[in-house]
C-alpha cells in the first residue's frame, strides 16, 4: 500500500468550474445591463467566490487519490470515472477538462479497479490511496501513457486489456466446444500463461494488486475449467457428453469466500452465472436445445440454495444472490418460491428492496389485462383485440423475425396448435417487424393459429412492451378464460412441461 492517504483536495476543477459556471451568469445578468454594475464590483464578487472555493478545497480528503492528465485529439469537456461493482454501479467523480484539455483533482475512493470513460476511449483503471498519477489519452490511437505514483500497476492493466482484446478469438467458448477435452485444458493453460508472462515481466512490487491480477487470472482459468462440460452439451450434438474422472478441479488456488476478491470486477458475475457446476451432481439437469433444464425442480430456486451452502461469507452471498435474482427472476417457473429463497439468504437492504420492487411488478403484471385490450390486426389487416377469445385459455407467443430462439419454436407452435385447437387458442403477436416482414414471415413457415401484429407505428408499441417487461424474445404467456395472465413467462413450445399444464388445465375445466 502507498503511503499517504489524505491530500488537500484540489482546486483545479472547482477554481474552473466556478468560471465556467458563474461568469457568463454574472455577465449576462440584468443587474449588470440594467444596473451598469462596474467591473470593479464584478471582480469582487468572482473574487470572493474563489475565496470560497479556495478555503473549502483546504480540506483534507481520506483516502485521496491525486488524478492528472490531458486528452489529445479530443475535445470532450469532461472525463467520467465510474465504480465497477456491477450490483451497484456509480459514477464516482466528473473531471471538467479545460480548454487546453487539461484537468486535475482529488478523488476519495478505496483500493480497487475503476472504469474511465470519454468520448469514445473507456478503459479500467485500478487506483489505491496515496496514487499520484498523471494520464495523457490519446483517442486518436486509443492509446493512454501514465506517469506518476500508480503508472506501473496501470500500464500493464492497460496491455492486459489489450491483450485480453487480442486473445478473444481463442479465449472464447465458441473456440473451446470445438475442441476435445486434452486440447481444450492445453489451451487453457497456454492462454493462462500469456497472461501469467505478462505480469511476470512487469517490474511492479504492489502485493495488494500482484495478488489481485494472480486471482484473476486463477478465475478466468477456472471459469473456462467450470464451462466446457455445459458449453459442450449446450452448443455441440455431444448432449451427453462428460469429462474425464482426471478433468482438473477449480478452486486449487482461490478461496471464493475470500472477501478481497470482491475488488475483482469478474468475481461476482463469476460465481452468479455458474448454475451447472454448482448443480450437476445434485439436481436432474438435461439440455433442452441451447437451455439448460432441471427435472422436477426450478433451477434458479436450486442455485440459491446451493449458492446459500457453498458461499460462508455474507457480504459476498449477497452480491452473488442478487445478481441471479437480477439477471433470472423474470424467467423463473415459480416466482413466489424464488423470491422466499432470495428473501432467506439476502441480508442486504438495497439489493432485497430492488429485488422486491421487480417482484411487485411481475406480480402485478399476472393481473393485468392488457394484453387482451390492446388493439392488433390480423392478416387481413383488421383491427381487433383478443377480446375476442373470451371464454377460452390462450397461450400467447410473443415474437420477432429477428429472433432465431422465435423462430426455432414455430415448428413445435404449430403442432401445438393443430393438437389442442378446440381446446386453447394460439395467438402470434409479432413485434418489431414492418407489416410486409410480418405477413412474409408467417408466408415462409406457414404459422396457424390466429396470427396478430402490434399496430405499426403506434404507442400502443412502447406499452405493451413496457407493462409487460418485455425485454428480451421470444415470451410466451398464458392467459385464462378471463383474460388475466396466469403465467408470466410460460414455457416454450417444444417443452414438455408445457403439454402437461396444458393437460392439467384442461381436466380441471373439465
Amino acid at each position: 500500500m502507498k503511503d499517504g492517504r489524505r491530500y488537500k483536495r484540489s482546486c483545479y476543477g472547482s477554481f474552473n468550474s466556478v468560471f465556467r459556471f458563474y461568469k457568463p451568469v454574472l455577465i449576462s445578468s440584468e443587474n449588470f445591463w440594467k444596473k451598469k454594475v462596474n467591473l470593479y464590483n464584478l471582480n469582487r464578487i468572482l473574487y470572493a467566490l474563489m475565496l470560497v472555493v479556495f478555503f473549502s478545497c483546504e480540506k483534507e480528503v481520506e483516502n485521496a487519490v491525486l488524478i492528472s492528465g490531458g486528452l489529445v485529439s479530443s475535445k470532450s469537456e469532461f472525463l467520467v470515472i465510474k465504480n465497477r461493482d456491477i450490483t451497484n454501479p456509480k459514477t464516482i467523480d466528473t473531471f471538467y477538462v479545460n480548454k487546453k484539455g487539461e484537468f486535475k483533482d482529488t478523488i476519495s475512493v478505496a483500493l480497487g479497479y475503476y472504469k474511465i470513460e470519454v468520448d469514445n476511449l473507456n478503459f479500467d483503471i485500478y487506483l489505491e490511496p496515496g496514487f499520484n498519477l498523471d494520464l495523457i489519452l490519446d483517442q486518436e490511437k486509443s492509446k493512454v501513457y501514465f506517469k506518476g505514483i500508480g503508472a506501473d500497476e496501470n500500464e500493464y492493466l492497460f496491455s492486459r486489456q489489450k491483450k485480453r482484446q487480442a486473445l478473444k478469438h481463442i479465449d472464447t467458448y465458441k473456440n473451446f466446444v470445438k475442441l476435445d477435452e486434452e486440447e481444450f485444458l492445453k489451451m487453457n493453460d497456454s492462454i493462462g500463461g500469456v497472461y501469467k508472462k505478462l505480469l511476470e515481466d512487469t517490474p511492479i512490487k504492489n502485493i495488494d494488486f500482484l495478488h489481485l491480477e494472480r486471482s484473476f487470472i486463477a478465475l478466468n482459468m477456472d471459469y473456462n475449467l467450470m464451462s466446457f462440460e455445459v458449453d459442450k452439451k449446450l452448443l455441440t450434438d455431444e448432449k451427453d457428453y462428460k469429462v474425464s474422472i482426471n478433468y482438473p478441479k477449480p478452486f486449487s488456488s482461490i478461496d471464493i469466500n475470500n472477501e478481497t476478491l470482491l475488488k475483482l470486477p469478474f468475481f461476482i458475475p463469476f460465481l452468479a452465472n455458474n448454475h451447472y457446476y454448482f448443480l450437476k451432481d445434485k439436481s436432474d439437469l438435461f439440455v433442452k436445445g441451447k437451455f439448460l433444464k432441471c427435472k422436477n425442480c426450478d433451477i434458479d430456486v436450486a442455485y440459491l440454495k446451493e449458492i446459500d451452502k457453498n458461499i460462508t461469507n455474507q457480504k459476498i452471498k449477497n452480491k452473488v444472490s442478487y445478481l441471479i435474482a437480477k439477471w433470472h427472476i423474470i424467467g423463473v417457473d415459480s416466482l413466489d418460491l424464488f423470491y422466499k429463497t432470495f428473501k432467506a439468504i439476502n441480508t442486504d437492504a438495497y439489493y432485497k428492496k430492488d429485488i422486491e420492487s421487480t417482484f411487485n411488478k411481475l406480480n402485478k403484471v399476472k393481473k393485468i389485462r392488457s394484453v387482451v385490450e390492446t388493439k392488433l390486426i390480423n392478416r387481413n389487416g383488421d383491427t381487433t383485440t383478443l377480446n375476442q377469445y373470451n371464454g377460452k385459455f390462450l397461450y400467447v407467443d410473443i415474437w420477432a423475425s429477428s429472433c432465431k430462439p422465435c423462430l426455432v419454436e414455430f415448428p413445435s407452435f404449430n403442432k401445438l396448435a393443430d393438437k389442442y385447437i378446440r381446446n386453447i387458442t394460439f395467438v402470434g403477436i409479432n413485434v418489431w417487424d414492418s407489416n410486409k416482414k410480418w405477413l412474409d414471415v408467417l408466408n415462409k413457415h406457414e404459422l396457424k393459429g390466429n396470427q396478430f401484429q402490434l399496430i405499426e407505428g403506434n404507442s400502443t408499441k412502447v406499452d405493451f412492451t413496457k407493462e409487460l417487461e418485455i425485454n428480451s424474445l421470444p415470451r410466451y404467456l398464458l392467459l385464462d378464460k378471463y383474460g388475466s395472465i396466469i403465467d408470466f413467462n410460460e414455457a416454450a413450445p417444444s417443452e414438455e412441461r408445457l403439454q402437461h399444464k396444458i393437460d392439467s388445465l384442461l381436466s380441471l375445466r373439465e
